[in-house]
């Protein structure tokens, strides 16, 4: 039994739903598919979150110097989806000796995620927004007439050309007012 069976198991027999969120999670992906496969189905119905930690997993996971990685540690995220729980996509390590390359920027975090578990990018938009927010017990905000106006908008015809290019020019927008510019959005 590892930690993330324990915290399921324990999570389910206290009754937190929705108030447990794990992370990380990389070794169920060395277990057996049918082990892994009932865990995910104990932990939606635990009512717990995971999230997934592309960019320290990847970067740790089969770290041996002069030797290309066989295990990447990456959570099986799609499966986790698909069986009910809450995905979420972060980075706990900013420019430390566990990831020495990493920032907090959320949209990198998708755009590497999409890479290394095949995905795409807006089918999983949500576990960067939305599947936060739920799972700190905030409201979702909703980009609608009469609501604050906080969103970010990338430079592209599409998803797919926004994550291509990281470097896209970027426009925050909070509460209507341009971050960059300290003036109401058009």
């Amino acid at each position: 039994m590892s930690g993330f069976d324990s915290i399921v198991a324990l999570t389910a027999r206290h009754g937190m739903a929705g108030r447990v969120l794990c992370g990380h999670a990389c070794a169920l992906s060395t277990r057996p598919e049918a082990e892994v496969a009932r865990l995910l189905d104990a932990a939606a119905a635990a009512g717990l979150a995971l999230t997934v930690m592309p960019t320290t997993n990847l970067y740790l996971q089969d770290m041996a110097p002069g030797r290309s990685p066989r295990q990447r540690g990456l959570a099986p995220m799609q499966e986790l989806r698909a069986a009910g729980v809450p995905v979420l996509l972060g980075a706990d390590n900013v420019a430390d000796p566990f990831y020495p390359h990493g920032s907090y920027d959320q949209i990198e975090v998708l755009r590497l995620a999409c890479l290394a578990a095949h995905l795409n990018p807006a089918d999983w938009l949500e576990a960067i927004t939305s599947a936060p927010a739920r799972a700190m017990g905030l409201s979702v905000p909703v980009l609608d007439v009469g609501q604050p106006a906080d969103f970010i908008l990338i430079e592209g015809t599409d998803w797919d050309a926004a994550l291509r290019s990281p470097r896209a020019p970027r426009q925050i927008i909070r509460s209507g007012i341009d971050q960059n510019l300290g003036r109401v959005a058009v």
